[in-house]
């Protein structure tokens, strides 16, 4: 009984992927799926707010970018798309299958660009950010 309470507790008192995600995070490591992920030099960050927004700091600037975006969690993936697109924005938005390791990495893999007429699949990205 005491075993049942605990493991209870124990699940219950995790964090779900919208808490998860909340904060700043750079760009680590790139590359495709079949080959070796290259290190990449950060250029600024990216920070989830709890509103649902994505917000680009960029480090050569100093400031974050004006093209915030919005995102939402539906079970595995990771919605990111552009708060107000404009009549010549082409891609829209990403779809990415997302895991979290230890809460200080995040690894987002492209699942399909969303495009204002059509949704592109295309070679699998991976992405792998650290928590900053």
């Amino acid at each position: 009984m005491l075993l049942a309470v605990c493991v209870l507790c124990l699940s219950g008192c995790e964090k779900d992927a919208s808490d998860t995600i909340l904060g700043k995070w750079e760009l680590k490591e790139s590359g495709y799926l079949e080959g070796e992920l290259q290190p990449v030099e950060p250029s600024g960050y990216a920070e989830y707010l709890p509103d649902g927004i994505v917000r680009t700091y960029s480090y050569d600037l100093n400031t974050f970018t004006p093209a915030d975006k919005m995102y939402w969690i539906v079970r595995d993936s990771l919605f990111v798309s552009m708060l107000n697109p404009g009549e010549d924005d082409v891609d829209q938005g990403t779809v990415f299958r997302y895991s979290f390791v230890n809460g200080k990495t995040m690894v987002l893999e492209v699942e399909r660009y969303l495009g204002k007429h059509v949704t592109y699949v295309m070679r699998p990205v991976i992405y792998v950010y650290k928590k900053k």
